[in-house]
């Protein structure tokens, strides 16, 4: 039995001498059946054996020494460690295999196991048999170990008993015994249900320890179990993600950390950590002590990439068909709003003049484009778009149906020449800046907007009212803008001490006007509320 347990071809005694130092120095493994095994998956200092495999005449089986083995595959019971009558454990002095030093038979009173514990048994026979070639027998019987270890609650592999007996090894390795089904599904469910079965704050706990532990145990020895552990990880949302510097990040992870979905989205991490905790990002914030882990899923933060790249001025300006400049001085105009609604605006502001220029008339003669008003060097583009916008300057579609919008919408040339010369009148004024007429002298006297003639007050410089809009900001534009009633307006901007500049009078139907640059002061982002 000596010989086959060795794994010797013959008794001879240089083998024998050679098999009693048990360890090869080189690996630090064991001999033992054909196999190389570390001393942690033997239970050697206990011997076992299965009572009917002894009644059947069979003297030694190389599963009966594996640690984590304890039922045998063929009779479906627990393996016996200790005598049934005297409770000794089975020492290798004793007089003969099937009996103790008591006189007791070992082949009596077999113990039926459990199904788990029997296709436990089975698998990892298997292992060593070479029947299933996913693992070998000493990782997975290490695995297993290391599993019902750290579900004991404990942080290091070796926290436990050195020499258990079969019942106490089969109660800790019972919660884990489906680790090995099914390669790597298994496996893949325990990394799952282990986290899963906690509360947020204890799953980020026990995730990076974790993450550790396996880096430890098997890097050199299996690096198939990182690589099953890897893709479990990378591939639930629900689980803590890991950094992208780290070896179990993977490209395609389903959940990303902050600094990958920073890198993702052109932003810093702890930009990403304001959004999520602002609610303008979906994701979710999982922290223990001082330490924090965001998680966002990876379609989510494509999904904002993309909205950002569509924000961003270099794609709202070739959505136009201008250049940032031009998207930026209609920002500063108030025709486009900056930041996350700044797409949202520009199409807003294309169905206004698709609106107005699908009904308008072509008229031949001289015309040009929305695109090209900035080459007159007279009137500003904002300004153009402002009397088209209140019905001072009528636009229509060209023929070229493929240019982007600002080059299909028209407007003459020669009108928009003279009102950008000659000025415009206190009733087309009022319209351009969306006051009423009576509140036109107010404004001039106050000095927010210049006249072209100071005898008669009665023209307007286009320029003028391209200066107001860019300076000054009346109460119904706030409003609108942020989504609220001119009364709530008034009283916020009366709780910051922002004093106006006109104060209202409903009686004569005037409004109250600001300074941009006050309201910028009292930190009112009027534009993203």
């Amino acid at each position: 039995m000596l010989q086959r347990a060795l794994g010797l071809e013959t008794d001879s005694e240089s083998q024998l001498e050679h098999s009693a130092r048990w360890r090869d120095p080189s690996t630090g493994l064991i001999p033992y059946c054909g196999m190389a095994l570390p001393s942690t998956v033997l239970g050697r200092p206990l011997g076992r054996v299965c009572p009917s495999c002894l009644a059947e005449g069979e003297d030694f089986r190389w599963a009966w020494d594996i640690k984590t083995v304890v039922a045998c595959e063929l009779h479906g019971c627990f393996l016996r460690d200790r005598c049934p009558s005297c409770g000794l454990s089975l020492n290798w002095d004793r007089p003969r295999l099937d009996e103790c030093r008591c006189g007791s038979s070992y082949r009596k009173d077999t113990d039926p196991a459990p199904r788990s514990a029997v296709e436990l048994s089975a698998a990892l026979v298997g292992y060593g048999s070479g029947r299933n070639h996913a693992l070998r027998l000493s990782d997975a019987a290490q695995l297993l170990w290391f599993a019902a270890v750290r579900h004991q609650g404990s942080l290091r592999p070796g926290a436990t008993i050195e020499r258990p007996d079969v019942p106490t090894t089969w109660t800790l390795i019972a919660p884990v015994a489906s680790l090995l089904d099914d390669w790597p599904q298994g496996f893949a469910e325990w990394i799952r249900s282990s986290h899963k079965a906690d509360a947020l704050s204890s799953s980020l706990y026990r995730h990076l320890p974790l993450l550790a532990d396996l880096k430890h145990s098997f890097r050199t020895r299996c690096p198939e179990i990182l690589q099953a552990a890897s893709e479990t990880i990378n591939a639930d949302a629900a689980l803590p993600a890991v950094r992208s510097n780290s070896s179990f990040h993977r490209p395609d992870a389903v959940s990303l950390g902050a600094v990958a979905a920073a890198r993702l989205l052109g932003i810093s991490p702890q930009t990403v950590c304001n959004r999520i905790a602002a609610g303008e990002m979906p994701g979710r914030i999982i922290t223990v002590g001082r330490r924090r882990m965001v998680a966002i899923q990876r379609n989510d933060a494509i999904s904002c990439a993309n909205a950002t790249q569509s924000n961003s001025m270099s794609a709202v300006a070739a959505q136009l068909g201008v250049s940032r400049k031009h998207v930026k001085r209609l920002c500063d105009a108030g025709q486009l709003r900056r930041g996350a609604k700044l797409a949202e605006s520009a199409l807003a502001l294309l169905r206004r003049l698709d609106n107005i220029a699908s009904q308008g008339v072509a008229r031949p003669g001289d015309t040009v484009s929305l695109a090209g008003v900035p080459s007159l060097r007279g009137p500003t583009q904002p300004a153009a778009i402002a009397l088209v916008l209140t019905g001072v300057l009528a636009a229509w579609y060209g023929r070229n149906s493929e240019t982007p919008p600002f080059h299909r919408i028209l407007v003459s040339r020669s009108e928009l020449s003279r009102l950008a010369a000659g000025g415009l009148s206190v009733r087309e004024a009022a319209k351009l800046l969306g006051v009423a007429v009576r509140q036109i002298p107010v404004l001039v006297e106050r000095g927010c907007l210049p006249i072209c003639d100071q005898r008669k007050r009665r023209r307007i410089a286009l320029d003028a009212t391209q200066h107001f809009m860019e300076r000054y900001i009346t109460a119904g534009r706030i409003a609108s803008r942020t989504l609220t009633n001119t009364r709530t307006t008034l009283a916020r901007l009366r709780d910051a001490g922002v004093i106006p500049v006109v104060n209202s009078d409903v009686r004569k139907g005037i409004s109250s006007v600001w300074r941009l640059s006050d309201i910028e002061y009292a930190s009112l982002d009027f534009q993203t509320m």
